[in-house]
């Protein structure tokens, strides 16, 4: 009787359970369906998971430690000026958590992970959603990283896409929530985590963009920069008003539907003007230079600059804070803002290079672009490098050489134009590049050989497609352009009797065990010869006296220098580039106004106008 009781007991929880797994096998299909994954999928993940987990066991014996100091790491410090003071202008950056109001830490936990006071560190379960919805979506669109995980990445790891790191990065996300309360996380992460243009934690950020210490910023306020951590220059609201405001307005939904602020506070923030601060102000000086010296440092070692600062690396430029302030100051004068046709700011930068060690002493400017690596065309600000000096050193010609200025067509149909259409007929070379004719350029660019110009030019650190081969290149028409930096750096051999250097932000990068892994190369090579630098030189005063440069004849020393315009394309009667390149014993000076988006410039901006009155400014200050 019991045996018969025992063997239908057995067989009902088989029967159920068998009912059970239907239905789990149904549900599973449900949701696989409803994900857009197969049982094959399915079978993948599971494996993937499992193969991650075996390897894990393996491999996580050898991974680094939690580092204390590694948390506590200023990344804004690991760059030097030229006295080896922090770029970032040093002083107390660390924010405390008890000293900021409550939102501030809500919305960055709204924003980045609102599970962050439950899980361990690793939520398994936003992971994996984040995958599933990475899969459907046919790529990688999204992390699924937490507060922990981000302060680890930050701090401890590379941005490499790679299992052996994930595995590293879980093994010191739970070493982290072991040892530190989950306070000490939040305030460690608001101090590290980089806001864009060069402001690393939270009080740089707030004075950085509000001007305010974080103790004062409202909420709308800190709305808008939990907004910018997923892209900061995407987001940045110097870059892009609306896209700032929409990320400002779904960080505050998301506080409001986590209850940690009421409607009413939600419609107050979210109807708060934007008032930014300046990125140009006082607090952001060294931005540009921080920003272009992180980014030439980056190229140097095949590291990301993120990567150089949380692994230690100490990066010692050329910046001359002096001379950095001179140009802040220049640039914050009314008298030299120019403003494109559509009555918009336009674009502007301004850069100096030691003469004696090619180092980048300043660089500022205003523009959405990265301006280190911005290529424009130079116009006529090209033609001392490309055609003069060459033609110079091949013995074509002599400053006092007669070249005949007039309507001409060159080979392939080429006719170009003077500016206005004025042509001086018979004119000195010295004269002819004091006042940028266009046809004795061509014409000396073809006399002299245009692969023995293109030559002298890329041994003054300039380059060109093979495309540029043509007379059109002469008057700065060339395929690609040039930067700024290459513009500038290519007059150094004028100022050094001939002898070029490549010019560089950086001295020189030491690694987290204070081994230099990068020097500059201050060796310098002849580009052209003493002579002919000094015969450059001679024409280039004469343009900055009585040439389209003269709005520097009132510089008490001696200066040369060479302005360029490049006409619309769109509207030849506007301008999209002017610039003014000019250098004394000690430095060259490069100044850029530009256009882009398919705008231009006002017609009252030339090369011979702001560029070069700009350029004065700083060369007074400078003394």
């Amino acid at each position: 009787m019991n045996n018969t009781r025992d063997e239908n007991a057995k067989n009902a929880i088989a029967e159920n359970a068998d009912d059970i797994r239907a239905e789990r096998r149904v549900r599973r299909k449900r949701v696989l369906k409803g994900l857009g994954l197969g049982l094959g999928g399915f079978a993948i993940l599971a494996f993937t998971a499992s193969s991650v987990l075996l390897f894990g066991v393996f491999r996580v014996q050898n991974y680094q430690n939690l580092s204390p100091a590694k948390l506590a790491a200023d990344l804004s410090e690991s760059v030097f000026d030229v006295n080896g003071r922090p770029l970032s202008g040093g002083g107390e950056k660390f924010a405390a958590l008890s000293d900021l109001p409550p939102h501030v830490p809500a919305a960055f936990i709204s924003a980045e992970d609102k599970k962050f006071y439950k899980h361990k560190g690793v939520d398994l379960k936003r992971i994996a959603g984040a995958a599933v919805r990475n899969l459907k979506s046919g790529g990688r669109k999204e992390g699924g990283s937490t507060i922990s995980q981000q302060l680890i990445k930050n701090t401890h790891l590379t941005n490499d896409k790679t299992l052996n790191r994930k595995l590293e990065e879980v093994k010191l996300t739970l070493q982290l929530e072991k040892y530190y309360e989950k306070s000490q996380i939040l305030e460690y992460y608001l101090n590290i985590v980089y806001f864009g243009s060069g402001f690393y934690g939270i009080r740089a950020a707030a004075l950085g963009y509000f001007d305010k210490e974080p103790k004062d910023l409202t909420l709308s306020e800190t709305a808008l920069l939990a907004g910018l951590l997923p892209s900061p220059e995407r987001f940045s609201p110097h870059t892009d008003v609306n896209a700032a405001l929409a990320r400002r307005s779904l960080v505050l939904r998301h506080m409001l539907k986590d209850g940690v602020i009421t409607a009413d506070d939600y419609t107050a923030a979210a109807a708060e003007p934007l008032a930014v601060a300046p990125l140009r102000g006082e607090i952001s000086a060294g931005n540009d230079y921080l920003d272009a010296a992180l980014d030439e440092a980056a190229e140097l070692t095949n590291l990301s600059p993120a990567d150089l600062a949380r692994a230690g690396y100490k990066i010692y430029t050329y910046a001359d804070p002096v001379l950095q302030g001179n140009l802040r100051a220049a640039f914050a004068e009314p008298a030299y803002r120019a403003a494109r046709a559509d009555g918009s700011p336009c674009d502007r930068l301004a850069l100096a290079i030691d003469a004696a060690s090619g180092g980048v002493s300043a660089f500022y400017g205003e523009s959405k672009s990265n301006l280190r690596r911005l290529k424009r065309q130079p116009g006529s600000a090209i033609k001392p490098v490309l055609v003069y000096a060459p033609a110079l050193e091949t013995g074509v010609v002599s400053p006092n050489s007669v070249i005949l200025d007039e309507p001409t067509t060159f080979d392939g149909g080429y006719a170009p134009e003077n500016y206005k259409k004025r042509y001086a007929g018979r004119i000195t070379v010295k004269r002819a590049l004091a006042e940028s004719a266009n046809i004795p350029a061509v014409k000396l660019f073809e006399y002299a050989g245009i692969d023995a110009c293109l030559a002298a030019a890329r041994r003054c650190g300039l380059t060109f497609d093979e495309r540029d081969r043509t007379p059109a290149a002469a008057l700065g028409g060339l395929t690609y352009g040039v930067t700024p930096l290459q513009l500038a750096n290519s007059y150094l051999p004028f100022a050094r009797r001939g002898k070029f250097i490549k010019a560089s932000f950086i001295r020189r990068i030491l690694n987290a065990e204070g081994e230099t892994v990068y020097r500059h190369n201050t060796m310098s090579g002849y580009a052209f010869s003493p002579k002919t630098a000094r015969q450059m030189s001679e024409i280039l005063e004469y343009a900055a006296r009585r040439g389209t440069a003269r709005k520097l004849a009132v510089y008490p020393g001696r200066v040369a220098a060479k302005t360029g315009t490049v006409a619309d394309p769109v509207n030849n009667e506007l301008n999209s580039d002017a610039w003014c390149v000019s250098y004394t014993d000690r430095q060259v000076l490069g100044v850029w106004y530009g256009a882009g988006d398919g705008s231009a410039l006002k017609s009252n901006v030339s090369g011979g106008t702001f560029p070069t009155a700009l350029s004065l400014e700083i060369l007074m200050a400078d003394g």
